[in-house]
């Protein structure tokens, strides 16, 4: 930007305070991702396997083998993509997750078909899974957020005549979806899949008998 302007203006610029702050927030440990970001980028460039120290949530911690392919920032969290060979087939690793890593002399032939545009094609941020459709019908507040900004490359958004919305999008997975759709409370109402239905539901009964108890300490 700052190439593109007159000197004038780039003289005035320098004479003001700073008018725009860019802030990416995140929920990783920063420090922690920080540590392997240099190793990890030698192998993807060199095309090395590494082994990593790794702490899953499901699976709890492991050591494993990986051929790394890139890196991104999605869900406010950097993340790398690599070929697991204990599970033997490609894995999303979360960076603040990796306890130890180290790159070994072994080298792997990468597969061309795998980059981020294809790789992330239908998640609804970072997680895969079955392609599911979700139909939700928004209303109130909620109809106003989810038809003036965009969600997801593959949503359909339908006005409707009392201000509502009705919201359509396939999706790989429902657990990252869900989590959205809870954000929005009372104005947010799926009608599909049954099964989005059913969790809601569950998660609704339980706030529910949850709330109406005492505190207790």
């Amino acid at each position: 930007v700052e190439a593109g302007i007159s000197d004038s203006v780039r003289n005035e610029q320098r004479l003001h305070p700073p008018a725009t702050h860019v802030s990416l927030m995140s929920t990783a440990d920063l420090d922690q991702a920080a540590d392997h970001f240099a190793d990890l980028e030698k192998a993807i460039q060199d095309y090395r396997v590494i082994e990593v120290e790794y702490d899953s949530i499901q699976s709890g911690a492991s050591r494993r083998i990986l051929e790394p392919y890139f890196v991104v920032f999605r869900a406010r969290a950097f993340y790398f993509v690599a070929y697991c060979r204990m599970r033997q087939d490609f894995r999303t690793f979360r960076m603040d997750r990796v306890k130890s890593l180290r790159v070994l002399q072994e080298g792997f032939k990468p597969s061309r078909d795998i980059n981020p545009e294809s790789y992330f094609a239908g998640s609804w941020e970072v997680y895969g899974g079955e392609a599911v459709k979700v139909v939700v019908h928004f209303s109130g507040a909620a109809a106003k957020v989810v038809s003036s900004s965009s969600h997801h490359p593959d949503e359909s958004v339908t006005p409707l005549q009392d201000g509502s919305v009705r919201y359509e999008v396939t999706v790989r997975g429902i657990e990252e979806i869900q989590r959205w759709i809870l954000g929005f409370g009372r104005f947010a109402e799926v009608i599909e899949p049954e099964s989005l239905r059913s969790n809601l539901q569950a998660i609704g009964e339980f706030l529910s008998d949850c709330y109406s108890r005492p505190v207790t300490e």
